[in-house]
C-alpha cells in the first residue's frame, strides 16, 4: 500500500468516525421523544455526509471499493434520515398509537380494532361494541 493510498484512507476513516461521534457529544443532554428522534435524524443526516465524504475520497483516488461503500452508505443513511424526519409527523405517531391497541374507550363507546382487506391492501377499522 503506498503513501497516498493509505492518507486517502486515513482521512475517510477520520471523517466517518468525526460524523458520526460529533452528535453524540454535541446532543449528549437532549431528553424527550421528539428531542430523542431529531437527535437521531440529525445523525443520519451526519452519517449521509461522511458517507458522500468517503464516496468522493473513493472517487478521487480511484479506489473502487471505497467509493461504493460511501456512496451507499451515504444512500442508506439519507434514506434513514427522511424516515425519521417522517416519524415526528403528529398524524403519525397518533395512528401507530391506535395501531399498538385493539380496542379504546370514547365518550362512554368500546371501539374494537378489525382487520379490513381492500384491492389487495389491509386495513385496520375500529367498529363501536355496544
Amino acid at each position: 500500500m503506498n503513501l497516498k493510498q493509505f492518507a486517502s484512507t486515513a482521512a475517510a476513516f477520520c471523517a466517518v468516525v468525526g460524523f458520526t461521534a460529533a452528535p453524540l457529544t454535541a446532543n449528549a443532554q437532549m431528553r424527550g421523544g421528539s428531542q430523542r428522534r431529531s437527535q437521531s435524524s440529525n445523525q443520519w443526516k451526519n452519517r449521509a455526509v461522511a458517507g458522500g465524504v468517503v464516496g468522493a475520497i473513493g472517487l478521487l483516488t480511484h479506489n473502487k471499493t471505497l467509493a461504493i461503500a460511501g456512496i451507499a452508505g451515504a444512500l442508506y443513511s439519507s434514506s434513514r434520515a427522511q424516515s425519521d424526519s417522517r416519524s415526528r409527523d403528529s398524524g403519525r405517531q397518533a395512528r401507530a398509537e391506535l395501531d399498538r391497541h385493539t380496542s379504546f374507550q370514547h365518550e362512554g363507546h368500546t371501539y374494537v380494532r378489525k382487520t379490513v382487506y381492500r384491492g389487495g391492501q389491509q386495513y385496520h377499522q375500529f367498529n363501536r361494541k355496544d
